[in-house]
């Protein structure tokens, strides 16, 4: 990649595997800064692991990651990570603001009492998801977009400068989509970079202007006019049944 152009996230040799299998092997990627970026392989294809590695959030057998340009330990409170809708205990007994403020812990001290500030920074983040009304509720009452966007509003309250989005919109309504897609619009606008795992193929055009294969390893990225052709998804053993219509 062309030196001048800044990076939001560098990987070089990373491995990852669990008991005997490997789920990464030698994994390079490279991403520009203030991109939208789609990470897509088949089931199995590392696609969480590539981010939960990253974050230090499980063991990995080799690899150097620096997330705008510098090591994770140096800018920690500038990324955001939303995992999967699956990995969450929706029955914890917490609220939605609750939830929303979490996005605010980076910037507070050990006793984690938020300001005038942060909680205008929560309501604006609430607001802009369209959930005012429902920030006394409890998670577990909501239903599954709603949900989803309550941990947007969390991401919008952390005020980063990377988001990296587990499967997003798996699973939303149209309302929740479009208003996640106008998140990652706005964050691209201000520079911000998003790489988001998604799934389906017939959307990456319209969502996102640089594409990930990955299946255990980087199979092509890029500009996504460049990468999403029918060659590069056959050889991410990701051509659909009836085939693939560039």
């Amino acid at each position: 990649m062309n030196k001048s152009i800044k990076t939001a996230l560098e990987i070089s040799d990373l491995s990852v595997r669990y008991h005997e299998d490997w789920v990464l092997k030698d994994l390079y990627l490279t991403l520009p800064q203030g991109s939208r970026v789609a990470i897509v392989g088949p089931n199995g294809a590392g696609k969480s692991t590539l981010f939960k590695a990253s974050l230090g959030l499980i063991p990995r057998q080799s690899g150097q990651i620096r997330f705008l340009n510098q090591p994770l330990e140096h800018v920690q409170r500038q990324i955001a990570y939303l995992p999967q809708q699956a990995m969450i205990d929706w029955d914890f007994p917490i609220t939605v603001k609750e939830v929303v403020m979490m996005g605010r812990y980076p910037y507070l001290g050990w006793i984690k009492r938020p300001n005038s500030q942060d909680e205008a920074i929560c309501q604006q983040a609430l607001e802009t998801i369209g959930l005012s009304d429902y920030q006394d509720r409890q998670i577990s009452q909501l239903s599954g977009g709603q949900r989803q966007r309550v941990f947007i509003a969390r991401a919008i309250a952390q005020e980063s400068q990377l988001y990296l989005m587990d499967e997003p919109l798996a699973g939303v309504d149209k309302k929740t989509e479009g208003l996640i897609i106008d998140f990652l619009s706005d964050l691209q606008a201000k520079g911000i970079t998003s790489v988001v795992i998604h799934h389906d193929l017939n959307t990456l055009k319209a969502y996102f202007d640089y594409l990930v294969l990955i299946n255990q390893r980087v199979i092509a990225a890029g500009p996504i006019d460049q990468v999403l052709t029918l060659d590069n998804l056959t050889k991410c053993q990701l051509v659909p049944d009836g085939g693939w219509q560039e």
